[in-house]
């Protein structure tokens, strides 16, 4: 078993993370930000040899909320963050950064050797994070895995994220007004996630050479679907999903979906679209 240290801890998907990693025996160490500020590379450094990891699953990150999704100062903040991670790392230790689907900024089946033209501030502080540590890699500094997280979902979300609310919605019998509902997505259940960030840890990778991934199901499913899905899962009446009633966001693309090829060849393992008809909200979403 292995020593981590998952920065961005307190998060959705680092709380997942931590538990993940326990429940396979590993010992994982949480850098929230009253922990370790990742701007201070002094108290970065000091830190990391105090806590002398084996592997880090790196996931903190500015911008995550929709407030900031266009605040260009997430460009400078991300690359700080990270900049300073890496400079401190020691040769050869795997770390694996978070990406996202929002670097690539088009629509259709996205792959890691296709263009990147990212349409949110955030997108461009993720993107501008992948290219920082491909182009300062070497063969001194740390074994670094980017993995492009697309969208990931399951307990723990905030509440005012789609599913939650739609779900709370529709257990108290409200309304709920909806776009037209047909965008198609690939949304990854955060238990899958960590999985693959493990996996991906567990790789050999050459430090100057670093590995870019997809981390998706390779399958779509639309909003419509999974709203409809969910209300019959909770008996609630369908008529409450008001599709149309609300307009798409800026940009809110058709179809966004991984390639999973490089998932598959890298890994040997695709998460499953856990999202189907007959879906359990109480073990997908921890929603009773």
């Amino acid at each position: 078993m292995s020593r981590y240290v998952v920065t961005g801890s307190s998060g959705f998907i680092g709380r997942a993370m931590m538990s993940h990693l326990r429940e396979q025996g590993h010992q994982a160490i949480g850098w929230d930000r009253t922990r370790v500020d990742l701007f201070d590379q002094t108290a970065l450094s000091s830190q990391l040899i105090q806590d002398d990891p084996e592997v880090i699953i790196h996931l903190a990150a500015a911008g995550v909320s929709h407030e900031r999704a266009q605040d260009q100062k997430l460009v400078e903040e991300n690359c700080s963050m990270t900049r300073n991670l890496l400079e401190a790392c020691p040769a050869g230790l795997p770390v694996v950064l978070a990406g996202s689907m929002s670097e690539y900024g088009t629509d259709g089946v996205l792959s890691e050797d296709g263009p990147c033209n990212p349409t949110t501030a955030y997108g461009e502080s993720k993107l501008a994070v992948t290219r920082m540590a491909i182009d300062q890699a070497s063969a001194s500094g740390p074994s670094v895995r980017i993995t492009r997280l697309f969208g990931v979902y399951g307990p723990g979300e905030k509440p005012n994220r789609l599913f939650p609310m739609l779900l709370e919605s529709l257990r108290r019998g409200e309304r709920v007004p909806l776009s037209d509902g047909r965008q198609a997505r690939d949304f990854i259940h955060v238990s899958d996630v960590c999985e693959a960030l493990e996996r991906v840890a567990q790789l050999f990778v050459a430090p100057s050479a670093p590995l870019l991934v997809n981390v998706g199901t390779g399958h779509a499913v639309t909003i419509r679907d999974v709203a409809t899905w969910m209300s019959k899962a909770l008996g609630a009446d369908v008529g409450l999903l008001g599709f149309g009633e609300r307009e798409r966001s800026p940009g809110d693309s058709d179809l966004l979906v991984a390639s999973t090829q490089r998932l598959r060849d890298q890994v040997g393992w695709v998460p499953p679209q856990r999202l189907q008809q007959g879906l359990d909200p109480q073990s997908l979403f921890d929603f009773a």
